[in-house]
Protein backbone atom coordinates (compact mmCIF):
# COMPACT_ATOMS: atom_id res chain seq x y z
CA UNK A 1 0.00 0.00 0.00
CA UNK A 2 0.92 3.40 -0.97
CA UNK A 3 1.48 6.24 1.82
CA UNK A 4 1.50 9.66 2.75
CA UNK A 5 3.79 11.34 0.50
CA UNK A 6 4.16 8.97 -2.34
CA UNK A 7 -0.36 9.88 -2.59
CA UNK A 8 0.86 13.29 -2.86
CA UNK A 9 3.09 12.07 -5.47
CA UNK A 10 1.16 10.28 -7.66
CA UNK A 11 -1.65 12.21 -6.94
CA UNK A 12 -0.09 15.84 -8.28
CA UNK A 13 1.09 13.34 -11.69
CA UNK A 14 -2.40 12.54 -11.77
CA UNK A 15 -3.70 16.14 -11.73
CA UNK A 16 -1.85 17.26 -14.00
CA UNK A 17 -3.45 14.98 -16.81
CA UNK A 18 -7.23 15.00 -15.35
CA UNK A 19 -8.97 17.25 -13.01
CA UNK A 20 -9.45 15.23 -9.23
CA UNK A 21 -12.38 17.88 -8.17
CA UNK A 22 -13.87 20.13 -10.81
CA UNK A 23 -13.64 23.84 -11.26
CA UNK A 24 -17.24 24.60 -10.38
CA UNK A 25 -17.00 22.21 -7.33
CA UNK A 26 -13.54 23.86 -6.49
CA UNK A 27 -14.82 27.52 -6.61
CA UNK A 28 -18.58 26.56 -4.60
CA UNK A 29 -16.51 24.90 -1.76
CA UNK A 30 -13.77 27.59 -1.63
CA UNK A 31 -16.84 30.42 -0.67
CA UNK A 32 -18.05 28.51 1.19
CA UNK A 33 -14.94 27.96 3.04
CA UNK A 34 -13.73 31.41 3.55
CA UNK A 35 -17.17 32.31 4.71
CA UNK A 36 -17.07 29.38 7.36
CA UNK A 37 -13.25 30.89 7.88
CA UNK A 38 -11.82 27.13 7.90
CA UNK A 39 -8.39 27.60 6.69
CA UNK A 40 -6.39 31.03 6.91
CA UNK A 41 -6.51 33.07 3.59
CA UNK A 42 -5.56 32.11 0.24
CA UNK A 43 -6.48 33.16 -3.47
CA UNK A 44 -9.33 30.79 -4.82
CA UNK A 45 -6.52 30.05 -7.77
CA UNK A 46 -4.79 28.66 -4.45
CA UNK A 47 -7.58 26.36 -2.87
CA UNK A 48 -8.24 25.25 -6.74
CA UNK A 49 -4.98 23.76 -6.76
CA UNK A 50 -4.97 22.51 -3.36
CA UNK A 51 -8.28 20.43 -3.78
CA UNK A 52 -6.77 18.86 -6.71
CA UNK A 53 -3.07 18.39 -4.82
CA UNK A 54 -1.33 20.53 -6.81
CA UNK A 55 1.98 22.85 -6.31
CA UNK A 56 0.36 25.74 -4.25
CA UNK A 57 1.92 29.13 -3.43
CA UNK A 58 1.11 29.22 0.11
CA UNK A 59 1.07 25.94 2.60
CA UNK A 60 -3.12 25.35 3.62
CA UNK A 61 -3.38 26.12 7.38
CA UNK A 62 -6.76 25.62 9.11
CA UNK A 63 -7.54 28.13 11.21
CA UNK A 64 -7.84 27.20 15.43
CA UNK A 65 -10.49 25.33 16.99
CA UNK A 66 -11.72 24.30 12.91
CA UNK A 67 -9.73 21.07 11.87
CA UNK A 68 -13.21 18.56 12.70
CA UNK A 69 -15.21 20.67 10.32
CA UNK A 70 -12.30 20.76 7.52
CA UNK A 71 -12.66 17.01 8.51
CA UNK A 72 -16.20 16.75 7.58
CA UNK A 73 -16.15 18.87 4.33
CA UNK A 74 -13.34 16.33 3.02
CA UNK A 75 -16.01 13.54 3.77
CA UNK A 76 -18.30 15.18 1.82
CA UNK A 77 -16.41 16.02 -0.62
CA UNK A 78 -14.99 13.04 -1.29
CA UNK A 79 -18.18 11.66 -2.97
CA UNK A 80 -17.39 14.44 -5.61
CA UNK A 81 -14.42 13.16 -6.35
CA UNK A 82 -14.13 13.31 -10.58
CA UNK A 83 -12.57 9.68 -10.67
CA UNK A 84 -14.09 7.76 -8.00
CA UNK A 85 -11.50 5.05 -8.07
CA UNK A 86 -9.26 7.50 -6.56
CA UNK A 87 -11.49 9.14 -3.94
CA UNK A 88 -9.61 7.07 -0.94
CA UNK A 89 -5.68 8.60 -2.67
CA UNK A 90 -7.27 11.56 -2.49
CA UNK A 91 -8.50 12.16 1.03
CA UNK A 92 -5.10 10.47 2.16
CA UNK A 93 -3.52 13.60 -0.15
CA UNK A 94 -5.77 16.06 1.20
CA UNK A 95 -5.26 14.82 4.92
CA UNK A 96 -1.41 14.89 4.29
CA UNK A 97 -1.50 18.20 2.60
CA UNK A 98 -3.46 19.99 5.75
CA UNK A 99 -1.70 17.99 8.21
CA UNK A 100 -4.02 15.84 10.06
CA UNK A 101 -3.71 12.45 10.68
CA UNK A 102 -5.79 9.67 9.29
CA UNK A 103 -6.55 8.40 13.02
CA UNK A 104 -7.67 12.22 13.62
CA UNK A 105 -9.91 12.24 10.68
CA UNK A 106 -11.23 8.97 11.29
CA UNK A 107 -12.50 9.51 14.72
CA UNK A 108 -13.74 13.01 13.72
CA UNK A 109 -14.76 13.10 10.10
CA UNK A 110 -18.44 12.70 11.27
CA UNK A 111 -18.42 14.43 15.13
CA UNK A 112 -19.90 18.00 13.62
CA UNK A 113 -22.99 16.37 13.11
CA UNK A 114 -22.94 14.03 15.65
CA UNK A 115 -26.46 14.78 18.02
CA UNK A 116 -27.90 17.46 15.45
CA UNK A 117 -31.49 17.68 15.63
CA UNK A 118 -33.60 19.19 13.08
CA UNK A 119 -33.92 22.41 15.42
CA UNK A 120 -30.78 22.53 14.71
CA UNK A 121 -30.64 23.58 11.07
CA UNK A 122 -31.43 27.04 11.07
CA UNK A 123 -28.17 27.81 13.36
CA UNK A 124 -24.55 26.38 14.64
CA UNK A 125 -23.76 23.13 13.26
CA UNK A 126 -27.18 22.54 11.32
CA UNK A 127 -26.62 26.12 9.02
CA UNK A 128 -23.40 24.57 8.88
CA UNK A 129 -24.12 21.83 7.20
CA UNK A 130 -26.77 22.75 5.27
CA UNK A 131 -24.89 25.36 3.51
CA UNK A 132 -22.19 22.85 2.62
CA UNK A 133 -24.65 20.79 1.24
CA UNK A 134 -26.19 23.86 -0.98
CA UNK A 135 -22.47 24.39 -1.96
CA UNK A 136 -22.41 20.79 -2.96
CA UNK A 137 -24.81 20.59 -4.83
CA UNK A 138 -24.35 23.47 -6.76
CA UNK A 139 -20.72 22.92 -7.54
CA UNK A 140 -22.16 18.94 -8.99
CA UNK A 141 -23.89 20.85 -11.66
CA UNK A 142 -20.53 20.20 -13.94
CA UNK A 143 -19.41 16.82 -15.56
CA UNK A 144 -15.56 17.82 -16.06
Amino acid sequence: MIGGENYVQLLRETSKLTPLVGLTMCAKIYGFCMKQDLFTPMTSIDFMLFLNIREMAMPVSIKSMKKAKVCYVIYRLSVYVLNPMLKEQWISAILSTCDISRVYYDTHYKSVVAGTSKSDNKTGIGRFVEDLEYALNSGSMENF
